[in-house]
């Protein structure tokens, strides 16, 4: 899950900033990587707390069990779904009207 946030922070600074050409001729891609400055920033703040949580640095709160390591490991599946759906949706591949 961390390489993921991480990975769409990335790809969304690199859209934001170059303007790739293969980005911008993918429907789908574009609504996942070029978005706002301000969700840009939630990504960035989401990838630094999952490093956070993964690496167990800061407080403990970050990589406990009761916190941080609870949405980071057992949230992974249902997560994994939420966010899969979340960008189909979003990129128009469900019709549900």
């Amino acid at each position: 899950m961390t390489v993921i946030f991480c990975l769409s922070t990335l790809l969304a600074i690199y859209t934001k900033l170059a303007q790739p050409e293969f980005i911008k001729k993918n429907a789908f891609m574009t609504s996942l990587f070029d978005v706002s400055y301000f969700w840009i920033t939630m990504r960035l703040f989401g990838s630094i707390f999952a490093i956070m949580t993964l690496y167990q640095l800061g407080r403990s709160g970050f990589g406990s069990d009761l916190t941080g390591g609870t949405v980071l490991y057992s949230c992974f599946c249902p997560g994994t779904f939420f966010l899969a759906a979340g960008n189909i949706y979003a990129a128009g591949c469900w019709n549900l009207d």
